[in-house]
């Protein structure tokens, strides 16, 4: 009976064990958090399909695995990125051809290694119209902060999510949800503001 009680005991230091393990992973998770200030135009020629975005900032992770996360697209060009093992490298998708657009107008490169303080600048040698993006690291003062940001982030793109699948099944947004929508946006905003001071 005695041998039936230590293996008893085995499986509860297993389960502490599990309990530590995911706890740890989390924090190196927090951990391993970047934040990148990126400011990205992408447009054709002749002012179509313009997207612009100025001073934003972009979560990615040290332990990512080629995690893609999309700047600018329009009709012809995708801009986006690729976060691995903390590298992240920019590239351009030709959206006609399903090739990358290797060539580069003016660029200091499409890599930047984290914890490198690092800042490129990235042209495309874009045949629709025009590629370019400024990227740095920003250096994190207040994770709590970061951590709060990427929570309320995810939350708006499932938010977002609901509101385009009501309105493909031809029904219109509730009030509730819009102004949910109004107040996350409001609050990454200020978030988004202080993280990049």
């Amino acid at each position: 009976s005695s041998t039936g009680s230590s293996s008893s005991d085995e499986g509860d230091g297993n389960e502490t064990t599990t309990e530590s393990i995911s706890s740890d992973s989390e924090s190196i998770e927090t951990n391993s958090l970047r934040v990148l200030k990126i400011s990205a135009v992408n447009m054709i020629n002749g002012n179509v399909g313009v997207c612009d975005i100025t001073n934003k900032a972009f979560l990615v992770n040290k332990e990512d695995s080629n995690q893609e996360i999309v700047l600018c697209e329009n009709q012809l060009t995708r801009l986006y990125l690729v976060s691995h093992k903390g590298a992240v490298i920019i590239h351009t998708l030709d959206l006609v051809t399903n090739k990358l657009i290797l060539q580069a107008n003016y660029s200091t490169g499409n890599l930047i290694e984290l914890d490198k303080e690092q800042d490129i600048h990235y042209g495309a040698a874009n045949p629709y119209g025009f590629t370019y993006a400024k990227i740095n690291e920003v250096l994190i003062t207040d994770l709590e902060m970061v951590k709060k940001f990427k929570t309320l982030k995810e939350e708006l793109v499932e938010l977002k999510k609901d509101a385009d699948s009501i309105e493909k099944s031809g029904q219109s947004i509730n009030v509730e949800l819009s102004e949910k929508i109004q107040v996350l946006e409001a609050e990454l905003e200020n978030l988004e503001e202080q993280i990049l001071l």
